[in-house]
């Protein structure tokens, strides 16, 4: 696709994941995680805002039960 300007998209993604799981007993675990996201792209709007361009953090925390 085209952006604005009429300049064929190009997108870059960069995902690091990172987490830990403990064993609770009984069948139960927890586990806690980190994702970072870069996320890069030459697309610009009109305005001259960049909306596919972000960093993103999400950190989960779990329980998990398995049987």
């Amino acid at each position: 696709s085209l952006d604005a300007n009429g300049d064929k998209r190009d997108d870059t993604e960069l995902s690091f994941v990172v987490g830990l799981t403990r064993d609770l007993g009984k069948g139960f675990s927890a586990r806690v995680d980190y994702t970072y996201t870069n996320r890069d792209s030459n697309v610009t709007t009109a305005g001259g805002l960049k909306p596919y361009q972000y960093d993103r953090n999400v950190f989960g925390v779990r329980l998990i039960y398995s049987f």
